[in-house]
């Protein structure tokens, strides 16, 4: 939103005159927990008659209802220490802390006098005793101001009161000393709740978690986050403010959450507004909201910010902004919903690896040319993906070709997976595989014996003998017998199941297991150690990318579509394919970083084939070099 400062001097009171006719108005608020009797000044009536106007008085002068009958607001004036003033029914008790906001507009009543925003004050005092316009008022302040910041348009004005004394009343008032001064004070929105009923609770994406951004909500105000723009009721451009109303953009916003459920969130009505700047140098951009957390480097996380674009009639520009960590995380969206729908809320959201020191920052691009760039921001979150508490139940009677599991219970009346499989679509994976023993306190791998996975797609088996690998379509389901797997007697298996981190259910990846020896379980309690587990994830995950898999490795490795791995597993050789590009070297590393093999292909070629033969049963990171510089990844399974 831009202001045009052309028309200041000769026709700021036409301007004014007609701007009050249809873009200033105040609104009604959304105030349903109010302690305030007719906060909205709803009236009957142009002036403060009791049998017209509730709950309202006239404490000096003859103050008036204006905006009638949609948008009433009170609007009072103030010159040579005189003028008007209202006062409203109140019981403000001793030790309790309100929080009260209202919306309030000054005007320069004598456009001639250039020190009205200096020498007028608004006053807004809790009193016994409420009178006329006096320098000297009774009773306590709630808020007092000089009007400067206040001239123009509508600006919504917030803060806490702890009375030391019992007061009946809000007494409101302008007050202008000098002669040739005139200060006139619109107020509209009144709205006083005990400041405990504020709550940190809003319409998160992860209704499951704790929402760790604190006042992600906007429910305090002005607190918990920095921005490179500064905080004003007036909102130029470059200027931010956490309010309950975008009259100031010509905007109809209403509160995400309250959008979401008004019944559970009937007193969230804040949000962020922010005026971007526009016409900037070229690449120009700034931080509008930023704060830092202490995370977990070992979990999973969901950022979620929900973002409201606010048109303007003429050369509108679409917000466009983008979200990082710098930790290297980034999100980027062009914001563009209804502005004709109060309740329309983009959502923008990411999931990530925790760690210690995490900031996290909404950047908006400025080199727009055109008005607009203006946006509302509600219900920031991060929130730590649940824990599954995925179960298997196993059976098996009489010997271990006989093996049934199933998730959860073993019957199938509670087969169900962790996760929504409508919004995630990635799969589970059962798992049979053979163990070598127990040596070194935990199971070992016997990665020379047969070891398989399946799932309502089929199944893969691995070093069956005397056959050679082998898959099919029969299905493992989420109660099975293992079609196709033979389980040899005096033998100990693992039998468990992986599912998947889902990002949208704000699900974490999971993984259970039982071991089984013969006709009945294993008495010794003991698990496999954490390098096989770390290997049955990444067997999987070459399946389901995002199984044991931090974000930062799955967006390298959704650049498998680029680069091929096959076969995967392989045994003795495998094939490295680029589709775009050629291929300058290809690097092996372990899964601990160390480079074990360095291959350099000949030139112009896109497929190449290498020798593993040398390297042990594992898993190992392909990484491949392309002629122009990018780097590729991708996972290999050394049988």
């Amino acid at each position: 939103m831009k202001t045009n400062i052309f028309f200041r001097q000769a026709t700021l009171m036409l301007f004014a005159i007609m701007f009050n006719s249809f873009n200033s108005t105040a609104q009604d608020t959304t105030c349903p927990d109010n302690l305030l009797i007719n906060g909205e000044f709803n009236a009957t009536c142009s002036n403060f008659n009791t049998t017209c106007l509730q709950n309202w008085s006239v404490a000096g002068g003859s103050p008036q209802i204006f905006g009638l009958p949609s948008s009433p607001y009170a609007w009072m004036w103030s010159t040579q220490g005189t003028g008007e003033a209202i006062s409203g029914g109140f019981n403000f008790v001793t030790g309790v802390t309100y929080d009260i906001s209202f919306r309030v507009r000054a005007t320069d009543g004598n456009v001639s006098c250039e020190n009205t925003g200096i020498t007028s004050i608004i006053n807004v005092m809790a009193s016994n005793s409420p009178g006329g316009v006096t320098a000297s008022p009774n009773g306590e302040v709630i808020f007092q101001s000089n009007s400067g910041p206040y001239l123009g348009g509508w600006s919504t004005v917030s803060v806490q009161f702890t009375p030391t004394v019992n007061a009946s009343n809000i007494w409101i008032f302008p007050y202008q000393a000098a002669n040739n001064c005139r200060i006139d004070l619109s107020i509209d929105d009144i709205c006083i709740t005990e400041a405990n009923s504020i709550s940190e609770d809003g319409a998160f994406c992860c209704d499951e978690s704790e929402n760790l951004v604190q006042n992600g909500n906007f429910e305090y105000g002005d607190t918990g986050f920095t921005s490179d723009y500064t905080q004003n009721g007036a909102t130029l451009p470059g200027q931010y403010d956490v309010t309950n109303s975008a009259a100031a953009f010509g905007a109809s916003v209403t509160d995400h959450s309250f959008c979401e459920d008004p019944s559970l969130y009937n007193s969230n009505n804040k949000y962020l507004v922010v005026n971007g700047k526009t016409t900037q140098a070229s690449g120009s951009e700034s931080m509008v909201w930023k704060k830092s957390l202490n995370l977990d480097p070992e979990k999973e996380y969901r950022f979620c910010a929900n973002f409201k674009n606010m048109p303007q009639c003429t050369f509108d520009i679409l917000p466009q902004i983008e979200i990082t960590t710098n930790t290297g995380y980034s999100e980027t969206a062009t914001i563009n919903v209804d502005p004709n729908d109060p309740c329309a809320w983009q959502t923008v959201s990411f999931c990530f690896r925790g760690d210690e020191d995490m900031d996290f920052s909404i950047t908006l691009k400025e080199d727009g040319l055109g008005d607009g760039n203006d946006l509302a921001i509600d219900d920031i979150a991060v929130s730590e993906l649940i824990d599954p508490e995925l179960a298997i139940s196993v059976l098996h009677q009489g010997n271990p070709q006989q093996v049934t599991a199933s998730i959860n219970t073993i019957s199938t009346s509670d087969d169900a997976l962790p996760y929504d499989q409508d919004t995630c679509d990635e799969p589970y994976f059962w798992y049979a595989i053979t163990l070598s023993g127990f040596t070194g306190g935990t199971y070992q791998i016997d990665f020379n014996q047969p070891y398989a996975w399946g799932n309502n797609t089929g199944f893969n088996i691995f070093n069956p003998s005397p056959i050679p690998d082998v898959s099919g379509s029969n299905p493992w389901n989420l109660t099975t017998t293992f079609p196709n797997y033979n389980f040899e007697q005096n033998t100990l298996y693992l039998i468990g199941m992986t599912t998947p981190s889902c990002c949208l259910d704000c699900v974490d990846e999971g993984l259970t297991y039982q071991i089984i020896y013969n006709n009945r379980m294993s008495t010794l309690e003991f698990d496999i150690n954490e390098a096989n587990e770390a290997w049955i994830k990444s067997w999987l995950g070459t399946y389901a990318p995002t199984l044991g898999t931090s974000r930062t490795q799955e967006t390298q490795l959704n650049a498998t579509s680029l680069l091929q791995v096959f076969p995967n597993p392989a045994k003795s050789k495998a094939t490295i394919a680029l589709l775009e590009s050629d291929i300058n070297t290809i690097n092996i590393y372990t899964l601990t970083g160390q480079n074990i093999s360095q291959i350099i292909a000949p030139a112009n070629t896109r497929s190449h084939q290498i020798d593993i033969s040398n390297l042990n049963s594992g898993v190992y990171m392909i990484k491949v070099l392309t002629a122009d510089n990018q780097t590729m990844t991708s996972r290999l399974i050394v049988e």
